[in-house]
């Protein structure tokens, strides 16, 4: 589906990254959030989970200090590929052109072909 609706090349690689809050429960009464932050594949296949995030970092902040320890996350994108981030991304997406080359399409005109109110 990404190949076709981002027109992705052959040489091209694609990547898809978003956390999510969580609770971990504890026998205190206070109820710590996580948020895990997850780096997939297009074709769904799961790169990397960081875990070690407070429920306070945007995505943007968690995004670019990823890029600043994982090597091997590093050394598997190239110039050009293809970031496909929400709108929780928006303060480091000229950032993450500038510095790793990423083609990082704006998602919310793309909503219609999926059928999903950008509202949701």
């Amino acid at each position: 589906m990404v190949k076709s609706l981002f027109d992705l090349k052959e040489d091209q690689f694609a990547i898809i990254a978003d956390g999510t809050q969580c609770y971990c429960q504890k026998r205190s009464l206070k109820k710590p959030l996580v948020k895990p932050f997850v780096i997939t594949s297009s074709n769904g296949r799961i790169i990397n989970v960081y875990s070690d995030n407070a429920a306070t970092d945007n995505d943007a902040f968690i995004m670019e200090k990823v890029l600043q320890n994982d090597k091997d996350l590093k050394n598997l994108l190239k110039r050009g590929d293809l970031a496909i981030f929400d709108r929780g991304f928006k303060e480091c997406i000229a950032r993450l052109k500038a510095a790793y080359g990423f083609n990082i399409p704006n998602i919310t005109k793309y909503l219609h072909f999926l059928k999903i109110d950008k509202n949701d």
